[in-house]
């Protein structure tokens, strides 16, 4: 009896722990992952025959930025590395020079696995601010 009363005691402490734990957490802001960049998306949709719709949709601060490019590559898994088959690059408009957004087609085959990468730069007064590579998993098409 006196053993249970213990474990009782000691499962409610935990739990009171935690709780204090999660409130004190609560409170605390993130910031934000990137300095220029708000937003970077990619991805492929693939249908049977292997057509692959290759979106992507990316977003920069248009405070802090003169324009914004893109360059995305279609990348196929060989042994351990990858292999670029298809790239396009975009650059934004100066109506609006914090925003990409486009979607293009490609045939991809059957039996690899499959990413889309994007590579963002972000500009200011004609030098590069923000240079990153983010890479966007499609998986084993089969």
């Amino acid at each position: 009896m006196k053993r249970r009363k213990n474990v009782a005691l000691l499962v409610a402490f935990l739990v009171a722990v935690c709780a204090l734990s999660f409130t004190a957490f609560g409170g605390v802001k993130k910031l934000p992952r990137w300095s220029y960049f708000m937003s970077i998306m990619g991805g492929m949709e693939v249908q049977d025959n292997g057509k692959a719709s290759v979106i992507v949709d990316v977003t920069a601060n248009e405070d802090k930025v003169d324009k914004i490019q893109v360059v995305c590559r279609v990348q196929q898994l060989n042994g351990s590395s990858w292999k670029t088959l298809k790239s396009w690059t975009e650059t934004s408009d100066e109506g609006a020079p914090g925003s990409v957004a486009f979607e293009k087609t490609y045939y991809i085959e059957k039996g690899y696995s499959y990413r889309v990468q994007l590579v963002t730069k972000a500009y200011k007064d004609g030098s590069v601010k923000e240079n990153l590579t983010n890479n966007f998993d499609y998986g084993y098409f089969h």
